[in-house]
Parts: C-alpha cells; structure tokens; sequence
C-alpha cells in the first residue's frame, strides 16, 4: 500500500517546509551567539528533512523502470527541474522580491529582514507543493515498483536481508570472511536462522559454486 520509498518522502513534506520557514524567520533580539546556533541547528535540521525524502525519492528511479536510457531521463528530469526551479527562485527574488521591500529607511530591498521572512514563507509552500506532488504523483507505482532482494552479494558471501522474513530475529550466514551485522561469516555456506529463546535452525544451503565465488570475488 504504502511500498518502502513513499512512508518517508511523506513523512518529511511538513517537516521541510516548516524547518525551511523557520530557518529565514529567525527570532528578533537574541544575541548574535544564540543567532549562530540557531541557524546552525536549523540548517542542519533542513538537510536531514531533505535527506529523509530525496534519498528514497532518488531511489525510486531504479525501480521505475528496468531500460538504461529511461533511468537517465529520470535523473535529468530531477536535476533539470532541480536546479531551473532554484535559480528561478533567485530571480523571482531579485527581480520581484527585494524591490517590493525597498523604504526610504532601507533603500535596498536585499537588506531588508522582512523580505527574506517572505522567502521563506513562499520557498517553504513550493517545497511542501512539490514535495507533496512527487510523492502522490508517484504513489500509484508502488505496486508495480520491484521487490527487494532476498539474496546478495557482500564479500564474497551471501547475505539474507534482513526484515524480509517474518518471526526471524536474527539471520546468520555462513560465508568466506568478515562479519555482517546480520550475523557471523563462517567457512561452510549456509543460513541459521535464530529465533527468540531458540536454539539456531538450519534453515537452507546456500554455498555459491567454486566458480560463481571467483567471479564474485573479482567484482570487489
């Protein structure tokens, strides 16, 4: 219903739009150190909004579709859209914005601090629109997006992942080398499967061939 991408690109549409508005509004009469940490929380807070919806969104181009040559359309859409609708942003400011600020006081719009307020205000309701708009306007392929993989590949080994099988609260695999957080490496193929309280359960072989291990290990 919801798919794995659109639970986070929806859930960080208000809290981008908001922690933006906030970022260019900052409180009247702090000191200018108490000035500093806000805008430095603020500004860190906005990049991880950001982060929790453009990773997933960004994701979701993979999944669309299959064809090499539509995934770079995709991308160049994103980066096009991205970057005409920031600079458009500049402009709209430069153009319109501050000269609909300038008094006699402050004769430059651009130093005014109630312009840029009002930036905020319209850059946080574009973001929220557009946001809110790729999330809906995609919703529709999530039943049509692939599923993620059971098996792959991580140092010459095979790795469960983990949330794929229900009631299992550990996944341990028997590989060549190394460790996973999802369980221990062991020099035999194979998964045990841990449940809690429970002894572990040989739950399948897995040893990839002789051959298929050198091809994997030629690829790292």
């Amino acid at each position: 219903k919801w798919g794995r991408r659109h639970p986070f690109m929806y859930a960080a549409a208000i809290p981008i739009a908001a922690t933006y508005f906030l970022l260019w509004s900052p409180p009247q009469g702090w000191q200018d150190f108490h000035l500093f940490l806000y805008l430095l929380v603020l500004s860190i807070v906005v990049r991880m909004m950001i982060s929790i919806y453009e990773i997933p969104s960004t994701a979701l181009a993979p999944e669309l579709t299959d064809d090499y040559d539509e995934r770079s359309s995709l991308q160049a859409y994103r980066s096009y859209f991205g970057w005409t609708g920031g600079n458009a942003m500049s402009v709209f400011n430069f153009i319109v914005l501050f000269p609909l600020f300038a008094t006699a006081a402050i004769p430059n719009g651009q130093f005014n601090p109630e312009a840029y307020r009002t930036y905020g205000m319209i850059a946080s309701g574009l973001l929220l629109v557009s946001v809110l708009a790729s999330s809906i306007g995609t919703h529709s392929r999530i039943m049509h997006l692939k599923p993620a993989p059971l098996l792959g590949v991580c140092h010459g080994g095979l790795v469960l992942q983990q949330g794929l099988q229900p009631g299992l609260h550990h996944a341990e695999l028997r590989g060549d080398q190394g460790q996973l957080a999802t369980g221990r490496l062991h020099p035999r193929g194979g998964i045990r499967t841990h449940r809690s309280g429970e002894q572990p359960l040989h739950a399948g072989a897995i040893q990839p061939s002789p051959e298929r291990r050198q091809q994997i290990r030629g690829r790292l």
